[in-house]
């Protein structure tokens, strides 16, 4: 059950979850179940020797320097907030200064190098749930953790918003543009319906010109 739970704490994070886990792995096994307070401790046991595997494999992957970049997102550079306080910032309504509001986000993560650093090996969930757990604490809150566990949920937290602020980019640009092509059509549409009354008189007129230029009764003289 050990195992299995470690197994387990290396792809889920919540203790719930785990429980769940181990009263059908006990369940497949044909074992009888513990109470739910020895279930626990053993969870809680090996989500926290899990948790060290992780924490100490990717911090032997990330060097001083993007250490102290990691560490300087959370200082208060403006006087009012973070940088990783910007990064949290939801998008704005589509615009051509919004867009260049994500092309800095992504520029922020680009400087700190932590998209240098391979994290697939993580279990996807556990990469979602690192992130949220950045976005749901503050810089200070973050500055109190144990430096392995810091740099893990920022280097998450960093890979899940270059991600969404991607997709964010592409979709802001197709609705810019969707909307500089329905402004454009609106404008034609509106030029037609003045001229519509020239463009009438200017197609009969062609119509008419037409026909007498293609008429073969009609002399060339008389053309």
């Amino acid at each position: 059950l050990c195992q299995f739970l470690l197994e387990e704490a290396h792809r889920v994070e919540q203790i719930t979850l785990l429980l769940s886990e181990a009263k059908r792995f006990l369940k497949n096994d044909k074992s009888l179940q513990p109470s739910d307070d020895t279930l626990e401790r053993l969870i809680v046991t090996q989500r926290e020797k899990a948790r060290q595997q992780i924490f100490s494999k990717l911090e032997r992957m990330i060097n001083d320097d993007i250490k102290a970049k990691l560490d300087g997102l959370l200082k208060i550079s403006d006087g009012r907030s973070s940088k990783l306080q910007y990064l949290k910032n939801p998008p704005y309504v589509p615009s051509p200064k919004s867009l260049l509001k994500l092309v800095k986000k992504l520029t922020i993560i680009q400087e700190t190098q932590i998209l240098e650093i391979d994290i697939t090996w993580i279990n996807n969930n556990y990469q979602r749930s690192l992130a949220k757990y950045a976005h749901r604490c503050s810089a200070n809150r973050l500055r109190e953790l144990k430096p392995l566990h810091r740099y893990t949920v920022l280097t998450c937290f960093l890979w899940q918003v270059s991600r969404d602020t991607v997709d964010y980019m592409v979709d802001t640009h197709s609705k810019i543009m969707t909307k500089v092509y329905s402004g454009a059509e609106n404008k034609i549409d509106v030029e037609i319906k003045k001229n519509k009354k020239n463009i009438k008189k200017s197609l009969l007129m062609l119509k008419t010109i037409g026909t007498t230029l293609l008429d073969k009764e009609v002399a060339d003289a008389d053309l």
